[in-house]
C-alpha cells in the first residue's frame, strides 16, 4: 500500500492508515487481520457520538446473522452495522450473499481495504 500523508488527519484516521500500511508491508491480506484497522477506527468514531461498536453481535431474523460489528446508542438501539471482507473478496458478490442471508440493510457498511459500500435503507 502506498504511504499516505496523514499529518492533517485525526488521530483515529492516522492510526487506521498506519495499520493498513503495516499489514501491507507484512503482506497480510486476510479478513480477520485487516478488519481490525477499520474496527478500531469505527469504534473511536462511534464514541464521539456516545455510541458503542459491538463486534460479532448476532441479529435474529429469518436466519441468525452476525455482522462483524453493530453500532448501538446509549439506549441499546442499533444505529448501524459493519461487515468486513478481505482484499481477495469481490465486494459486490459478497454483498449479494449477505443480502440473501438476511443481513440488515439499514445503515450498513460493507468494506474491503480498497473499497467501501454504504447502504442506507429506511425500513
Amino acid at each position: 500500500m502506498k504511504k499516505k500523508d496523514t499529518t492533517t488527519l485525526s488521530k483515529p484516521l492516522q492510526n487506521y492508515y498506519r495499520d493498513l500500511v503495516g499489514f501491507a508491508d507484512q503482506m497480510i491480506t486476510h479478513e480477520t487481520a485487516v478488519r481490525s484497522a477499520f474496527q478500531n477506527l469505527l469504534a473511536d468514531t462511534a464514541r464521539t457520538y456516545g455510541w458503542m461498536l459491538i463486534p460479532e453481535l448476532g441479529k435474529k431474523g429469518l436466519r441468525r446473522v452476525i455482522p462483524d460489528g453493530t453500532l448501538r446508542d446509549i439506549n441499546s438501539l442499533p444505529r448501524g452495522y459493519w461487515e468486513a471482507k478481505d482484499t481477495k473478496d469481490k465486494l459486490d458478490t459478497e454483498i449479494s450473499k449477505k443480502i440473501a442471508l438476511g443481513y440488515p440493510l439499514s445503515n450498513i457498511i460493507f468494506r474491503t481495504p480498497e473499497r467501501v459500500c454504504c447502504i442506507k435503507l429506511a425500513r
